[in-house]
């Protein structure tokens, strides 16, 4: 009985030790190049892209552009930014955002919705908004 008991312990101990943490997993995942591109119903383009590293600290830039009569790309604004970051459970803490434009916020609180190789989908606790990124190859 006891080397049944022994033998279940360890299948058990085993079992546990090889299943992921989530914590770490997203951690390890979001490591990376991240953005989205959109058109925006006034014809303009937002793009946004975000790298975050393993050390916990993050840079990127948002630009606005449209496409003027002649076919021509112009750049209406372009901010760039860094930041720190660190996951906790499900939730995505942005610390020490600084903006080119002289913005800075002290936190920003996302929940995790998934995260894959290929996209993230968060959710801001502020707003609700839903946050899709794709993973830049």
């Amino acid at each position: 009985m006891k080397k049944l008991i022994a033998v279940f312990a360890l299948i058990v101990l085993v079992a546990c030790s090889q299943m992921p943490s989530t914590k770490n997993n997203f951690s390890k995942t979001i490591v990376g190049t991240w953005y989205f591109d959109e058109q925006n119903p006034d014809g303009s383009r937002s793009y946004f892209e975000k790298t975050y590293k393993a050390d916990g600290t993050a840079s990127g830039y948002m630009t606005d552009t449209v496409i003027d009569a002649l076919g021509v790309k112009k750049v209406l604004s372009r901010t760039e930014f860094t930041s720190r970051w660190r996951i906790e459970e499900n939730m995505l803490f942005i610390t020490d955002a600084a903006y080119s434009d002289g913005t800075k916020i002290e936190k920003i609180l996302d929940k995790i919705l998934e995260i894959t190789k290929e996209k993230s989908v968060l959710q801001s606790v502020d707003t609700g908004d839903i946050l899709i990124r794709y993973r830049k190859k």
